[in-house]
């Protein structure tokens, strides 16, 4: 998956020596679902990106996002949708995120729509 980012992006990540990378600006994830951002690109929604006034088409999502911290060796930080989303939805993106592959949202990570993504 290095192949998907710029690695003029990537050298220069990790030459900042950052610790901590942040998924989205707030405004922006006040309104994001996680769901929209995983699985294969073609199947992702395209919906109004509310903050911005711009459409977001979800071509980097929760699984590029992981991929780009292991690859520049920093942590993901990632802002919850406290706007229009739900308690529960926040608890199954972290369970996506962190899980166990038997969990069911872990499983969802290793599963058959899932990016491979090193």
């Amino acid at each position: 998956m290095e192949g998907y980012f710029d690695p003029e992006v990537l050298k220069a990540t990790k030459e900042m020596n950052f610790s901590l990378v942040r998924a989205g600006a707030v405004n922006f994830m006040s309104t994001y679902h996680w769901r929209d951002g995983v699985g294969p690109l073609d199947k992702r929604r395209t919906m109004l990106n509310r903050a911005w006034g711009t459409m977001e088409y979800n071509t980097f999502g929760t699984d590029e996002f992981m991929s780009f911290c292991r690859l520049t060796g920093t942590q993901p930080m990632i802002c919850l949708n406290l706007g229009s989303g739900t308690k529960e939805e926040a608890r199954k993106w972290v369970e996506y995120v962190s899980g166990a592959p038997n969990t069911p949202e872990g499983a969802r990570r290793r599963g058959p729509t899932a990016i491979a993504i090193p």
